[in-house]
């Protein structure tokens, strides 16, 4: 069950990632703008709801871990390659 939950909870935070640079793309604009929008939305959310702010930490958290493996996946990629020399 947890496995499911944490499968969903990733699956969630890749398809809000691609929302994101998707509609950065499709606007020709840095998605650093994007995420600095969510980041004051999750603010503004936290502070007039502030029962939902373990929810939208953990929201975070979770796109944070993605942003993670996804690099830590191409990192793995590339050396296979052999782009990165040691």
């Amino acid at each position: 069950m947890h496995g499911a939950i944490i499968f969903g909870l990733l699956a969630l935070a890749e398809l809000a990632f691609q929302t994101i640079e998707q509609l950065a793309t499709k606007f020709g604009h840095e998605s650093n703008y994007y995420w600095a929008i969510l980041v004051v939305l999750a603010m503004t959310l936290i502070y007039q709801i502030p029962e939902w702010s373990s929810y939208i930490v953990l929201a975070f958290a979770v796109m944070l871990t993605r942003g993670l493996l996804s690099g830590l996946l191409q990192l793995f990629k590339t050396r296979g390659k052999g782009l990165v020399s040691n």
